[in-house]
């Protein structure tokens, strides 16, 4: 009987330390998943102020209205505008397509200031079908009267 008991001893401890190194194993699983998914959110952030650039640098470009429609509709796929703004549409990659997952709003509101007028601008970004905004950037431009 006394030669069973130390054998008895090494099963239990080679059952614990393989019972620990499975939690030691899912514990790094969770850790690396958490990882990927924060990378994934800040990769589609990234995206996401870049093209809120690209259009902020359009609204400081543009005159009116109609010139910013045409600079963001220019040679791009996806688009649509009315009378409150401008729908673009781009991939995952951040290229313009029809049927993007990355949707960007951008409004034009000028409003007279002094010899000229100021003219605010709301650029927004969705993601697929989410309704809350990933990136929104406030842009204004100042144009002064017979600056045109």
């Amino acid at each position: 009987m006394n030669k069973r008991h130390p054998i008895t001893a090494f099963y239990v401890e080679a059952l614990i330390l393989i019972l620990a190194f499975v939690g030691i194993i899912l514990i790094l699983t969770q850790v690396f998943g958490a990882g990927q998914a924060l990378s994934s959110d800040a990769d589609q952030l990234t995206r996401a102020v870049g093209m809120a650039q690209n259009t902020a640098e359009a609204v400081a470009a543009a005159e009116d209205f109609d010139d910013l429609s045409d600079m963001l509709e220019e040679g791009k796929v996806g688009g649509s505008a009315d009378p409150d703004g401008i729908w673009n549409y781009y991939d995952k990659d951040g290229s313009p397509s029809e049927d993007g997952v990355y949707h960007v709003w951008t409004t034009w509101e000028p409003e007279p200031k002094g010899d000229g007028e100021l003219v605010r601008s709301r650029i927004t970004v969705q993601y697929g079908d989410e309704e809350e905004p990933i990136y929104t950037l406030e842009t204004a431009k100042y144009r002064e009267e017979g600056s045109e």
